[in-house]
């Protein structure tokens, strides 16, 4: 499944013009059905579609900061056309934060990382498991939820890595996958009751 999401994200991220292949991406390969083949012509036809716009985009970009570039060494002080002058471009800043920026593809995990974070119900989760390990009957009645609702939560964030199982049984029993995720947890909550 963890494939299936990187996939999924990669998708997203450079062929935008395909939403459609990511958003049914997942479904496509789980059913392993016919209409896989279909899809992946579309996402080559769209690929190499989007392999022309971003071709043409990178060139302009790359002019833009010969530009910029010129600027800063001593270009233009004023800014040329309309942009930010070169006394406000700190080139020993902006080398820093270059060479300290993550891989894109790492950047993407992140934000995939935190997306499951985006959900009310999944933090109340998180929260709740971060105090102890718990049911789902424990769980759905903290949340006062029907046990689907809280199943299907629990799934995602299993999926995600955020959440781990333990079988006692017939009783399995959740928790957080790590320390990391209470860390990240209180660390969100501490920055949103300092607000």
């Amino acid at each position: 499944m963890q494939m299936i999401l990187r996939v999924r994200a990669f998708c997203v991220r450079r062929f935008a013009v395909c939403e459609y292949f990511a958003r049914n991406l997942s479904k496509t390969l789980d059913k392993r059905s016919v209409g896989a083949y279909n899809d992946i012509e579309h996402l080559n036809k769209c690929s190499n579609e989007y392999n022309e716009v971003v071709m043409k985009d990178d060139k302009i970009n790359e002019e833009r900061a010969e530009a910029v570039d010129a600027n800063a060494v001593g270009g233009d002080a004023g800014g040329g056309e309309g942009g930010i002058g070169a006394e406000h471009v700190h080139a020993d800043t902006v080398a820093k934060a270059r060479a300290a920026m993550p891989d894109e593809d790492l950047l993407v995990d992140v934000s995939e990382f935190f997306k499951v974070f985006g959900d009310s119900t999944r933090a109340k989760i998180l929260a709740a498991l971060s105090v102890s390990e718990m049911c789902v009957a424990c769980i759905t009645e903290i949340l006062n939820m029907n046990v689907s609702a809280v199943s299907h939560q629990l799934r995602i964030l299993r999926q995600s890595k955020l959440v781990r199982t333990r079988r006692a049984g017939k009783e399995i029993y959740y928790s957080l996958d790590d320390d990391h995720i209470g860390k990240i947890l209180s660390l969100a909550l501490e920055h949103v009751t300092e607000l």
